[in-house]
C-alpha cells in the first residue's frame, strides 16, 4: 500500500465500530479521480462500484474466530472468481446476476464469522492502492 498515510488510518478508524470486523472500501470514481489510468482495481455489487482497502479492523475477541477464514480470504483477495466462491453456491448466483449487494455480503460474513462484519464506505483511496503486479508497481513508483 505505498500511498497510504496516518491520516487516512485515522478517519477510517474513526468510523469503524469497535465490536465488528471492518473492512473500507473506496467508490471506484473516488479511486479513478485519485489514480487516473492506473490498473484496473475494483469489483461492482449490486450496482455499486468499489475497491476494497487493505487495511482491516479485527475486534479484539475476534481474531480467534477468524483466522482460518482471514487466510483463504486473504489468498483469494485479488480473484473476484475465488472471493465469490468462499461466498458460497447461492451467494455466487447473485453475483453472477449482479443482485449481490455489500449488505449481503455483511450478513453472510456475519454469519460465517460469528462476529459483526461492516463495510466502511467512503474510505480514502490511498487505502485502497495496492501492489501485486509490476504494472501495478510501476503505477506508484511513477506517482511516489
Amino acid at each position: 500500500m505505498p500511498f497510504i498515510d496516518a491520516l487516512a488510518l485515522r478517519a477510517l478508524l474513526q468510523r469503524v465500530p469497535s465490536d465488528a470486523l471492518a473492512l473500507p472500501l473506496t467508490d471506484c470514481a473516488d479511486f479513478e479521480r485519485r489514480f487516473p489510468s492506473a490498473p484496473p482495481f475494483g469489483v461492482e455489487l449490486a450496482g455499486e462500484r468499489v475497491v476494497n482497502g487493505g487495511a482491516f479492523w479485527i475486534p479484539p475477541y475476534g481474531a480467534a474466530k477468524i483466522e482460518a477464514f482471514a487466510v483463504r480470504f486473504f489468498n483469494a483477495r485479488k480473484s473476484v472468481p475465488r472471493m465469490a466462491a468462499l461466498l458460497g453456491p447461492l451467494l455466487c448466483v447473485r453475483f453472477a446476476l449482479r443482485r449481490l449487494s455489500i449488505e449481503v455480503l455483511e450478513r453472510r460474513a456475519h454469519h460465517v464469522l460469528g462476529i459483526p462484519a461492516r463495510a466502511i464506505r467512503g474510505a480514502s483511496p490511498d487505502i485502497a492502492y495496492d501492489v501485486d503486479t509490476y504494472e501495478e508497481y510501476v503505477y506508484a513508483a511513477e506517482r511516489a
